[in-house]
């Protein structure tokens, strides 16, 4: 009987054997990774809902599209790091993942390379990971480890996975450092969970999510966040590559299991450079005691890496609860929320109500309203059809509520911010913005929204070296790339704009910023690949749209042809008018006001797009009517008392003009 193989790019799979190779070198996948692949590969050139692979994959286990996302970064991850450039999977938002290369079934012929089939290469037979999947089995296998660590103190035993293949060095170290003298960088790697259990999964997780927490006040510390450090969950790559991507100089890991009402974590911290332990320790304790574990830890790491407690930002403790479940639910929100990117509104709603659940059983638990204030904020930016103030009434119920059971969090002000500043009050949401950073912010989320005011209100030279800086620490955080491409792009700078969205996942505002890259540097082609069916603020921009609109910048004698060909599209009911109203401040075109579109209710109600202050945007912003909508907005009055931005400058005591 033919074994089932698949040729998968430069992939070959090989079912019968549940061998995967690249070019002839073996990829170590483990056995859910492999199945996760082979059934992408069956389906292939289709897309896979989340429903069918939950059946194929995770048969008669119940879990959530958090835990199949996860599993498909784990598969990106090991690809990575076997070689290939280019994602494999892509997300279908809303619906599942497919292959995003070439699939083609093959006999196994070739797959064990006595085949002639030209570009297949030799297949050598190489074990995968075969780790049980048995929880009981995998414990008693850790404590075995325990006893040996015990028997054995000073040596490199002591290597717990970071997550489910173990990280690899250049050559194993058998000893602790005993030179180091310190480090001012550091990214916490996820902690693997002994169990499968889905809750388990969570609690893990959050843990890495605390001690990051409570490392980012530590003055002197760069802490990489969860949005670039938890990209290598399982991660096969040697430390030093963790370490070069992160740009930190230390990684955390380690291990967590629950068992009986106890806790056990264990931690190692490694040089990345040279793999090489630096320290290590197993906590065991009762399991409401979890917060002593991370106090514990956290003060060893800074012990270690000689730092000291930032004291404008307090110790971050003030927010936490002492009840566990209440805990475990914050946990669980705080990852369905980072989903969001990928996978829109639905993981927000699941995380608002893990919030919610997690404040009803502590009403005073500080974070647990932060997240409820950020969820009911982020809604109706992921679903046009809510009503976008009554959501945002209750964020600022929320983050208020917070702010009063502590008045000095950084994280409830900053939301805080951003929630006025969609509310339409830039003079308030700046100062708040401002008091947040004063009290220490370390949230990525926080420093994105405060960028998508100071970008729309004309700031991005001055904001270019504070993004790169927070950048350079969360390398992997799509939303602080995308930000800060977009300031690279008003700076003039679009083909250092197009290196940091390289390595990102496509989503609307990532293409958007990109397609305006490629219109910088002339690539028509790109951007009209970009921007066809882009869905933009308000709607979808349609296909002959997109292509018009690249016209105008491709063809400039056409340019009031496709001006009006928008206008047009409009009086037809072809294009809806707030989507022409967007693509024509794109372009730089004034005509955009002659649409006289109704903002009341609509993103732009409160906030100028950042688009209007483009290079070839200067007739755009020279015209009475966007003085009138600077005026309507009042940035103007915020200009006059903090500072021209970079495009405008007063011309009286009330008066001013932008160019």
């Amino acid at each position: 009987m033919a074994t089932e193989c698949y040729q998968i790019g430069r992939l070959l799979l090989n079912a019968g054997t549940q061998e995967v190779t690249r070019d002839g070198e073996p990829v170590s996948l483990p056995p859910l990774s492999f199945s996760l692949l082979l059934t992408l590969a069956r389906h292939a050139p289709n897309v896979v809902t989340t429903a069918q692979l939950e059946e194929e994959v995770w048969s008669g286990l119940v879990i959530d599209r958090g835990t199949i996302n996860k599993r498909v970064v784990l598969v990106r991850n090991a690809l990575r790091a076997a070689g290939c450039e280019k994602d494999y999977i892509a997300v279908v938002r809303g619906t599942g993942y497919r292959l995003a290369v070439p699939v083609e079934r093959v006999d196994d012929a070739a797959a064990d390379g006595s085949g002639n089939g030209e570009g297949h290469a030799t297949a050598p037979h190489v074990a995968l990971d075969a780790t049980p999947s048995n929880s009981t089995l995998r414990w008693l296998v850790l404590a075995l480890v325990v006893v040996v660590l015990g028997a054995v103190i000073g040596t490199d035993l002591f290597d717990w996975r970071f997550g489910p293949a173990p990280i690899q060095t250049a050559a194993p170290d058998l000893a602790p450092l005993t030179n180091f003298s310190g480090a001012d960088s550091i990214a916490v790697l996820p902690l693997e969970p002994v169990s499968d259990s889905e809750g388990d999964q969570y609690f893990a997780e959050g843990i890495a999510r605390e001690i990051i927490h409570r490392l980012g006040h530590y003055s002197g510390l760069s802490v990489a966040s969860p949005a670039s450090s938890f990209e290598f969950q399982g991660a096969s790559e040697p430390t030093a590559e963790i370490g070069r991507r992160l740009g930190v100089q230390t990684l955390l890991g380690g291990s967590v299991h629950r068992q009986n009402g106890r806790i056990i974590v264990m931690t190692s911290l490694r040089d990345a450079a040279s793999g090489q332990t630096i320290w290590a320790d197993r906590y065991d304790h009762p399991e409401n005691e979890i917060f002593q574990v991370q106090d514990d830890i956290v003060n060893r790491v800074a012990s270690v890496l000689r730092v000291s407690p930032d004291e404008r930002s307090g110790d971050g403790r003030v927010a936490t609860t002492g009840n566990i479940e209440a805990y475990t639910l914050y946990l669980k929100g705080q990852s369905q929320i980072d989903r969001r990117i990928s996978e829109g509104v639905e993981p927000v709603r699941l995380a608002l109500k893990s919030f919610r659940d997690a404040a009803r059983l502590d009403p005073d638990f500080v974070r647990a309203h932060i997240g409820l204030a950020s969820a009911s904020f982020l809604i109706p930016s992921y679903d046009e059809a809510v009503d976008r103030d009554e959501w945002l009434a209750r964020a600022e119920a929320s983050a208020r509520y917070a702010l009063d059971l502590d008045p000095s969090s950084a994280e409830a002000t900053g939301v805080l911010a951003a929630i006025v500043s969609s509310q339409g009050d830039p003079l308030r949401a700046a100062g708040l913005f401002n008091r947040a950073m004063d009290l220490g912010n370390r949230d990525p989320n926080v420093l994105h929204w405060h960028a998508m005011l100071a970008t729309s209100m004309g700031y991005f030279e001055g904001l270019l070296p504070v993004l790169e800086d927070a950048y350079r620490l969360d390398p992997l955080n799509q939303l602080l790339g995308c930000s800060l491409a977009g300031s690279l792009n008003f700076s003039g700078q679009p083909e250092e704009a197009l290196v940091v969205l390289g390595g990102m996942e496509h989503f609307d505002r990532r293409d958007l910023s990109a397609a305006v890259a490629s219109l910088y540097l002339g690539d028509w082609d790109a951007a009209r690949s970009l921007l066809r069916g882009l869905h933009l603020r308000m709607g979808v921009l349609p296909v002959a749209y997109a292509d018009l609109l690249v016209e105008a910048f491709a063809n400039p004698p056409r340019r009031e042809y496709v001006e009006q060909a928008f206008v047009e599209g409009v009086h037809r009911q072809e294009l809806l008018d707030l989507v022409a109203f967007e693509a024509l401040l794109i372009m730089g075109s004034p005509r955009a006001f002659d649409l006289e579109a109704e903002l009341t209710g609509s993103w732009f109600e409160h906030r100028l797009p950042e688009a209007v202050w483009h290079n070839w945007g200067v007739e755009l912003r020279r015209d009475a009517r966007f003085k009138g909508w600077i005026r309507a907005l009042g940035y103007d009055q915020y200009w006059r008392k903090y500072g021209w931005p970079d495009r405008c400058r007063p011309t009286g005591l009330d008066d001013f003009e932008c160019v």
